[in-house]
């Protein structure tokens, strides 16, 4: 299964300002699951900002990832 694993902090832009651009260009995009620092409400609004399937914030243990991704692609 496919899933985009975003972090809210690329550079100059921001993740979700990322998938919102690709969106408007048509580009279908697999489950979203965001990965990132951020305060836990930067992180909810987000993801209702971009239906992200969920949030994961840093730092976390890779038993806490595996989870998110198989619940994201569930």
């Amino acid at each position: 299964s496919d899933l985009v694993l975003l972090d809210l902090q690329l550079g100059t832009q921001r993740g979700e300002a990322l998938i919102e651009d690709l969106r408007r260009e048509g580009a279908a995009l697999p489950p979203l699951l965001i990965f990132s620092a951020q305060p836990m409400n930067e992180l909810r609004h987000a993801a209702t900002m971009i239906s992200a399937a969920g949030i994961l914030q840093k730092p976390c243990d890779a038993a806490s990832i595996n989870h998110a991704i198989e619940v994201a692609v569930g």
